[in-house]
């Protein structure tokens, strides 16, 4: 066999022998889920670090005694990436993969999302690993339903996968700084990065996008059907 021909052969059956050992996706993140029209920013939403992926489903949710102003924001959250991810609302915070608690954040902040791994030894032994992605909003301040709703999908859309931000000014996972009254807008160093949603003193009249559009949900599959540079969590 001529030797280039061969090296085609050998990468097309490592390709398929990595994608035999990916997990089983739920059909709403198959590849046929993607619309190619609509394009995608998984280049700019995986930044410079591996995003970290759930692979078992559903992906176990618990909120923290949710203040009434907030739960409707929480539903609307849940509902909608539910539709790409299965999720469970779960009655402890021992059994969730998410947790949501609020918090008064520094003023102008709504929200941050981290995902880590919590790995325990014992006798130079792993004997438990904890795959956590911990969402804290802000309860300090009177921000509108329109705000909450978009802060809510923005950070639950960090933890399930997206890792950075969109460049889309319609997507909902856009990274939102806005110009204060007082001064410039502040300067992001890794604006590949996941952070917090901030808003000025008075950001009634600014708009936030409170619905996922198809480049956040193509984003999100082609996160999940990547073969390489992200790391899944079990």
């Amino acid at each position: 066999m001529d030797p280039e021909a061969k090296q085609e052969v050998t990468q097309a059956q490592e390709r398929l022998q990595t994608l035999e050992k990916m997990p089983r996706l739920p059909d709403s993140l198959r590849p046929s889920r993607y619309v190619p029209k609509a394009g995608d920013y998984s280049q700019e939403s995986a930044g410079p670090y591996a995003a970290l992926l759930w692979t078992q489903f559903p992906v176990k949710v618990y909120a923290d005694s949710p203040p009434a102003k907030w739960q409707g924001a929480l539903q609307n959250a849940l509902e909608a990436w539910n539709e790409m991810i299965p999720l469970q609302r779960v009655p402890t915070r021992q059994e969730a993969n998410i947790t949501i608690r609020w918090a008064a954040l520094k003023r102008g902040k709504m929200g941050t999302e981290q995902s880590f791994i919590q790995v325990r030894w014992e006798a130079d032994r792993v004997f438990r690993r904890l795959d956590i992605a911990s969402i804290v909003l802000d309860n300090s301040h009177h921000w509108s339903g329109a705000q909450m709703r978009s802060t809510f999908l923005h950070e639950l859309g960090h933890a399930l996968g997206i890792n950075g931000h969109s460049n889309g000014s319609k997507d909902v996972m856009i990274s939102i700084l806005f110009e204060t009254i007082t001064g410039p807008p502040p300067v992001n160093p890794w604006p590949g990065l996941a952070g917090p949603i901030q808003f000025p003193g008075d950001s009634s009249s600014v708009h936030v996008n409170t619905k996922l559009t198809l480049r956040d949900v193509n984003t999100l599959v082609r996160l999940y059907n990547c073969s390489g540079r992200v790391l899944h969590l079990k």
